[in-house]
């Protein structure tokens, strides 16, 4: 085996290496195939007075971090993020993407916690690879009428759609109904809006849905080379490359 062939072994070993399947985790008796990886890592919007208030003012619960990565609830000390009555915030999946599983299984899954029962309504933000697909689909999304379950809307016109009411505890939603016609995974999804009902009130320090985190059951990876990997890729291209040049050179002393 020649040197070129080696150092392609090398590059082929290292991207192998850097493509680890997450292991299955059951968190809050739901099964995520792709484990821990599966929960929003990044809040990208907080809004409390979205449709008014009032506003949560318990310290403990004021924090939208809690909202990310695995659930922690379960406890009498759970960690959590109040939305306050008609509170809205935004997550992101940067590791992974949520997706449709082309089944009748619920995809996506909303973790509250705490005493009391409280709802919220549930959007997700399609890639803009997802969304060119949805606009011939559905055309204008703005206005559209998602009570009878499909197509899914943009109810307030900000790119999310409108997939389904989460109605407080741990809630599963099945996004499937709202786009038909979809092969498995070919739909996309990158973040996560939850809008508190503020229809329900319930007057106290820790007012609004207590978010501890949200999950994609239907989930892909969003494979990064790490750096390693490209140095690894590096290296093994220039030690290819270098030694055919090697060779070339010792030819046409010849």
């Amino acid at each position: 085996m020649n040197r070129y062939s080696i150092g392609m072994l090398i590059l082929a070993a290292s991207m192998f290496a850097g493509t680890r399947q997450a292991n299955a985790e059951i968190f809050g008796g739901i099964d995520f195939p792709d484990g821990a990886r599966s929960f929003a890592d990044e809040v990208i919007r907080v809004d409390p007075l979205f449709r008014g208030g009032p506003v949560a003012t318990d310290p403990t619960t004021l924090n939208p971090g809690a909202t990310l990565q695995a659930p922690q609830g379960g406890a009498a000390d759970f960690i959590s993020y109040s939305l306050s009555e008609g509170g809205l915030i935004e997550l992101a999946f940067l590791n992974n993407l949520l997706t449709n599983s082309g089944d009748s299984e619920f995809d996506l899954h909303v973790f509250e916690v705490g005493n009391l029962i409280e709802a919220t309504f549930v959007s997700i933000r399609p890639t803009p690879a997802t969304k060119l697909l949805l606009d011939a689909m559905i055309g204008p999304w703005t206005n559209l009428d998602a009570a009878g379950g499909s197509p899914a809307a943009d109810m307030i016109g900000d790119g999310f759609l409108y997939v389904g009411y989460a109605g407080g505890s741990t809630t599963s939603i099945d996004i499937d109904p709202l786009f038909p016609g979809f092969d498995p995974s070919q739909l996309r999804f990158d973040a996560v809006q939850l809008i508190d009902d503020e229809t329900q009130t319930f007057p106290n320090a820790k007012v609004g849905a207590d978010i501890d985190a949200v999950g994609a059951i239907a989930s892909v990876e969003v494979r990064i080379p790490e750096a390693s990997s490209m140095l690894v890729w590096t290296v093994a291209v220039a030690f290819g490359f270098g030694t055919r040049f090697s060779r070339r050179r010792k030819k046409a002393r010849k």
